[in-house]
């Protein structure tokens, strides 16, 4: 049986495949911005894509996703995403200065073009818009 050729993983591109319970972050061209000297927080497995822009203030729970367009600004005051959450393609997560965090809880998916601002999503419950 001839050798396998080796596959880029999907998530990380390296060579050989990586095994995801190596992988710390999938995070490879987000825009991880610092703000007033403060640096979004990653959770282990954590997937980001490419396009997703992060700001400020915020903590992204182990194992969560934050797909293609999102917009996480934790600007103004704090934004705390659970363990395993799934934020789908072009969602907006704000806060409310001074006056309200947003935090989305484990097992949360928020779903495609969703707006998020300020609030409380407990554990496993489903956003639509």
């Amino acid at each position: 049986m001839p050798p396998q050729k080796a596959i880029a993983c999907s998530f990380c591109e390296r060579l050989p495949h990586c095994v995801p319970s190596r992988r710390k972050n999938f995070h490879s061209m987000a825009l991880i911005k610092t703000l007033r000297g403060i640096t979004p927080k990653l959770g282990d497995l954590a997937f980001l894509a490419e396009n997703a822009v992060i700001i400020g203030d915020v903590e992204i729970g182990d194992g969560s996703s934050v797909w293609y367009g999102v917009v996480i600004r934790g600007d103004v005051h704090q934004i705390r995403i659970g363990q395993r959450s799934n934020i789908q393609d072009l969602v907006m997560v704000h806060c409310t200065y001074a006056y309200s965090p947003t935090v989305i809880g484990d097992d949360v998916t928020v779903g495609h073009g969703a707006v998020v601002h300020g609030c409380e999503l407990k554990d496993r419950c489903l956003i639509g818009m």
